[in-house]
């Protein structure tokens, strides 16, 4: 490295991190004013980051980091799943030394994925979300699969300490039918109960 080069902490990075994505704009503007790390700086560190199909679990140590200290009202969450239609097509991963653009997630086939579906946790009580999985699937994901996957979910955010009381989801035909035929909800029983918690379902709100 430069002799002159600045060396900036973790802590400046991570704050200047925050910044850049709260608004590049405004981060640009703050850097012809301050002493702050180029853009490329902060985004080698989140190269060093890597995030593959599945549950992050250092996403979810973080966060069991980040509420270890809450009390248990603090610590309810919902758990928001969406899908997405993406683009097929085919990477090489050099880390992996693995080809990506197949299936993956849930179990890896050699079927070219076309859908994305995320889940993410927010607080109830407290102001913050976060992304802690995706799985890549060849078609919209089955009912079936999806309970699995929200089980999965459920475990997971119990075993870092955290209650999950709802589930918030589209109205889309396997939703439907996850939350119809596979965990049995109806208007009149607007929940099921996994491992003694019960987990009320709630569609989008208009």
């Amino acid at each position: 490295k430069h002799v002159k080069a600045r060396r900036w902490t973790y802590k400046d990075k991570s704050i200047a991190l925050s910044l850049m994505h709260s608004s590049p704009k405004t981060y640009r503007l703050l850097r012809s004013i301050l002493d702050l790390p180029s853009p490329f700086t902060l985004k080698k560190i989140m190269h060093n980051i890597k995030v593959y199909p599945g549950f992050n679990e250092n996403i979810l140590k973080a966060l069991e980091m980040k509420l270890s200290n809450t009390n248990e009202t603090e610590k309810l969450v919902s758990i928001c799943i969406d899908e997405m239609a993406i683009k097929e097509g085919v990477t090489y991963d050099s880390v992996r030394d693995l080809i990506e653009g197949f299936t993956e997630g849930l179990e890896h086939t050699n079927h070219l994925c076309n859908h994305a579906i995320v889940l993410m946790v927010r607080g109830i009580t407290t102001k913050w979300k976060q992304p802690i999985g995706y799985f890549l699937t060849s078609g919209p994901m089955s009912g079936n699969e999806m309970k699995t996957l929200l089980l999965q979910c459920v475990d997971e955010l119990k075993s870092i300490g955290l209650t999950p009381v709802v589930t918030i989801l589209d109205q889309g035909s396997n939703n439907r039918n996850m939350v119809e035929k596979h965990l049995c909800v109806t208007s009149d029983k607007p929940y099921f109960v996994h491992d003694g918690t019960k987990i009320f379902i709630m569609y989008d709100p208009p």
